[in-house]
């Protein structure tokens, strides 16, 4: 599959994103803008991309040599003829595009009956696979003469190029998955050890999960407390939520660290969890709370996908990888294939992280050398990759700072608040995958809403605020 069929399946997804405003405008809401509409044509590129993909997981096209003829097999047709029935092939160059570029493919002449082509004159070979169209030809021409009965090869005909393997050598526990792990099941018990009010059945109340660094709107564009958008990855609802999540990094992580290295594992988590976070804030409702890991799993197995493609094609191993990340990418990134009734996703950051850990894939394989068991430029990864991780231990140090204002603000807040609006509304639903709260119900949202009142208005600008977090009304 070439990186423009990557692209396709990338910009369909793109068209999810605006999905939201049409649900909106389905319960009532004002109608989409033009833009949204047209971002949501983007979906049209979907069937398209879902097809070029299932080729490349099919191995398509498939040319097999056999000792009788040859066979070409397509998405929707297959192409053969016998020895007897076929001319020599040749390689012709030919220029498309406006850029000029130069394409290869290999022709022969059909000669006899015996070829499945449609009353078609030549047989074409794109030149669309590992080895190159010369080789290919070289070898389909000494098989013809073969067996036709010649018996000397023409010295032109080579082996075949056997693939170098992919994957870190001598890998035999995904270690830096483990460390991420017990991080988040240690970041899971402060938030019970330490909450600011009690918890909720069991899970972290919505207070605790703020004041330790969930995703805000309001916390974050209001208060400039960006140190969220790498923190909130870090957080988990309840137990569910946390299990949930440490399973699947568990099989990305073995997958995707075995695959491209420890270093570019780390440089994926980083990309997914702030490509989620970023995507989360600019799309989703300004009523959002979040929290999870998903936005850096789905960054994740995106580019276990996308790097798949760096293995030779129709292999066992290609196929694997592109069939158990599809299993996590597909109901994650659209709405209609999961199964969660009266719960809310942040879908935002599972196509943020998603996107990201694609992108960041797609460009790794563009200068990773077919001799190379893994991406190299492994010094950039290792710069990126501390930078990543100062980013999380410096937002985790300001969250911690920040923490006690949070406390302080929970402990003045009343007990009760007043009576909640006649309307109807429907109960709070903590999220599966990356859990959201949608503050949708009014008193959720009051509560948000009074509780960072309550901490500008304690701990107002200039009076010993922590650097970079303006808390201010």
């Amino acid at each position: 599959m070439g990186y423009g069929t990557v692209l396709i399946l990338l910009g369909s997804f793109i068209g999810i994103l605006p999905l939201h405003l049409f649900f909106t405008w389905y319960d009532g809401g004002p109608a989409p803008g033009p833009n949204a509409i047209w971002t949501l044509s983007c979906l049209l590129l979907l069937p398209l991309g879902l097809a070029l993909v299932s080729n490349a997981i099919r191995g398509l096209p498939r040319l097999t040599i056999g000792s009788h003829g040859l066979s070409l097999q397509r998405a929707f047709s297959t192409k053969w003829a016998h020895w007897d029935s076929i001319g020599p092939f040749a390689v012709e160059t030919r220029t498309a595009g406006r850029s000029r570029r130069q394409i290869k493919r290999a022709t022969a002449g059909i000669t006899g009956p015996n070829a499945g082509l449609k009353r078609a004159a030549t047989l074409l070979i794109p030149d669309h696979f590992d080895r190159p169209i010369d080789d290919i030809v070289a070898e389909i021409n000494a098989a013809r003469a073969l067996s036709l009965g010649v018996t000397h090869l023409p010295d032109s005909v080579t082996a075949p190029a056997q693939p170098t393997p992919v994957g870190l050598p001598g890998f035999a526990a995904p270690w830096l998955t483990f460390a991420l792990l017990a991080a988040l099941i240690g970041v899971f018990i402060q938030e019970n050890i330490f909450p600011v009010t009690p918890a909720v059945r069991g899970a972290p109340s919505l207070a605790t999960l703020i004041a330790m660094g969930a995703l805000n709107h309001a916390s974050i564009l209001l208060h400039g407390e960006w140190y969220r958008l790498f923190t909130a990855p870090l957080l988990h609802a309840n137990f569910g939520h946390l299990v949930g999540n440490g399973v699947a990094l568990l099989l990305g992580g073995w997958l995707l660290e075995r695959l491209v290295g420890r270093l570019w594992f780390l440089v994926f988590f980083a990309t997914g969890a702030l490509g989620g976070s970023l995507a989360s804030l600019a799309i989703q409702p300004a009523n959002l709370v979040s929290v999870g890991a998903s936005g850096a799993l789905m960054g994740m197995f995106a580019g276990v996908f996308v790097c798949s493609f760096r293995m030779s094609s129709a292999t066992s191993s290609r196929i694997g990888l592109q069939v158990s990340s599809l299993r996590i990418l597909v109901p994650s990134v659209l709405p209609f294939f999961s199964s969660a009734k009266g719960e809310h996703i942040d879908y935002g950051a599972h196509i943020g992280g998603a996107l990201a850990g694609a992108a960041l894939a797609l460009a790794l394989l563009l200068c990773w050398p077919q001799t190379a068991f893994i991406p190299q430029w492994r010094r950039a990864a290792a710069i990126i990759a501390a930078i990543g991780l100062v980013a999380f231990l410096g937002s985790a140090g300001l969250a911690v700072a920040n923490y006690p204002r949070y406390q302080a603000a929970a402990t003045h807040l009343p007990a009760t608040l007043p009576p909640a609006p006649s309307r109807p509304v429907p109960p709070p639903a903590a999220a599966d995958g990356r859990a959201s709260y949608l503050r949708g119900d009014k008193s959720m949202s009051r509560d948000v809403d009074r509780l960072l009142g309550k901490c500008a208005q304690l701990f107002p600008k200039g009076t010993g605020a922590v650097p970079g977090i303006n808390c201010s009304n």
